[in-house]
């Protein structure tokens, strides 16, 4: 049960608290956060790896997970005047009540920060059952309970605070493209459990180190990407990086040599984004002191760093012991 509980506090801590959203005034928020963030990527995970799927199945259900906290539960992607931060100013399409620039942009954190670094990480923590089931089937069903509790109240709790409800026709919509992206990620699952192994390309992968850095240098242009005033060139960034990253990573995650080293890479240098970040930024939901902010900003930067060492260790560890095993997902 040890890595399903820190999953559950990870994931948060990385989705608002790393990212300068929420400081260690609110802490008690986690209350709230760890039923939304927390089950959410302990779900995703479990239906993932029971199935025998792999990352790009995580991916898929990361988005459908984005889908259901801003489209239905906070309703970001619709509300106007959400967090009094003018996020559907630029790039508004009528027809379907959204910003584009927005969208992407608040879409991307979901996947990469709230889901898959969080999972990276923990996951790399136990290298030894990192692709195995960490929960039976009472398990799997209390955490899809604690999930849909978290995102009610998410729901409640926002609207106390902005009274905003969206159009029947958006929240529908919000709801139907969030099923079919379940019902996706479900079906990668079994293809990737299914179909014949793929060839592994030429060449070896490239070593942790330079992972990590394109990591870092990747994910800080998403996280600099919104200062852009230009709306168009920032959306552009956003597709583009993005674009390249996930080229990159099933190129090179087929190649010999790819293991749990590169996979801690690329979440260590997701981290690091968002700590910097953290430190250039006001949080969005929270009043407290500078002073209070900064240190807050230090000590999620230290248990990021602490998280990354910790992983690092037991990956050698486990290297060292001869029992690695197949990171083909």
């Amino acid at each position: 049960m040890a890595p399903i509980f820190l999953l559950l506090v990870v994931a948060p801590l990385v989705a608002e608290f790393l990212l300068g959203d929420v400081t260690l005034a609110s802490l008690g928020a986690l209350v709230l956060f760890i039923p939304l963030y927390g089950a959410g990527a302990v779900l995703i995970r479990e239906v993932v790896r029971r199935r025998g799927g792999g990352w790009p199945a995580i991916a898929v259900l990361a988005v459908a997970f984005g889908i259901v906290e801003e489209g239905l539960a906070t309703q970001s992607l619709f509300n106007p005047h959400y967090a009094h931060q003018h996020l559907l100013s630029s790039g508004y399409i009528p027809a379907v009540g959204i910003a584009v620039p927005w969208t992407i942009y608040v879409l991307s954190l979901h996947v990469i920060w709230s889901i898959c670094t969080p999972i990276a990480l923990v996951e790399c923590m136990f290298p030894d059952c990192r692709a195995k089931p960490w929960l039976g089937t009472p398990g799997l069903i209390v955490a899809a309970v604690v999930y849909v509790l978290g995102v009610v109240a998410t729901a409640v709790t926002t609207w106390l605070v902005f009274k905003y409800v969206a159009p029947p026709s958006r929240l529908i919509g919000a709801a139907i493209v969030a099923v079919v992206l379940i019902i996706v990620g479900v079906l990668l699952t079994r293809v990737r459990r299914t179909a014949p192994p793929s060839l592994q390309a030429a060449g070896r992968a490239p070593a942790a180190w330079v992972v990590g850095i394109a990591a870092a240098v990747a994910a800080s242009l998403l996280v600099l990407a919104p200062r852009i005033p230009t709306t168009v060139w920032s959306t552009l960034i956003f597709l583009l990086v993005e674009a390249t990253a996930v080229i990159a990573i099933n190129l090179y995650s087929r190649r010999p040599g790819w293991g749990d080293s590169q996979i801690l890479a690329l979440a260590a240098g997701a981290l690091f984004a968002y700590v910097w970040h953290a430190f250039t930024t006001m949080p969005a939901f929270d009043s407290a002191p500078i002073v209070v902010v900064r240190i807050s900003n230090a000590f999620f930067a230290a248990l990021a760093f602490a998280a990354v060492w910790v992983a690092a260790r037991r990956i050698r560890l486990v290297s060292v012991g001869g029992r690695n095993g197949d990171h083909s997902r």
